[in-house]
């Protein structure tokens, strides 16, 4: 990767990190499984989840540092207990 290329590579990361904070610590407040409460996800639960779920690829692609969020991965995961639930 050209040093151009890992600047923006980097710069790009830091972005996504600054917006995770955010989710990250209103989920720390809350202290929910979703932003709702913990009984089921909400309209802005199902607005955030399927940028989630497409982080998998992101991450396999990427050094993204999720032991920094370690609300949104609790998060992710139930999201995705909860998707399973519903198909059932």
């Amino acid at each position: 990767m050209r040093d151009e290329d890992k600047s923006v590579y980097l710069e790009t990361i830091e972005t996504m990190y600054t917006g995770l904070d955010l989710f990250e610590a209103e989920l720390k407040r809350r202290g929910t499984q979703f932003f709702l409460g913990d009984e089921r996800p909400g309209i802005l639960d199902y607005n955030v989840w399927p940028w989630f779920e497409r982080m998998e690829a992101f991450h396999s692609r990427s050094q993204m540092d999720w032991g920094r969020f370690p609300e949104m991965v609790k998060f992710r995961k139930n999201a995705f207990a909860k998707k399973k639930e519903r198909k059932k």
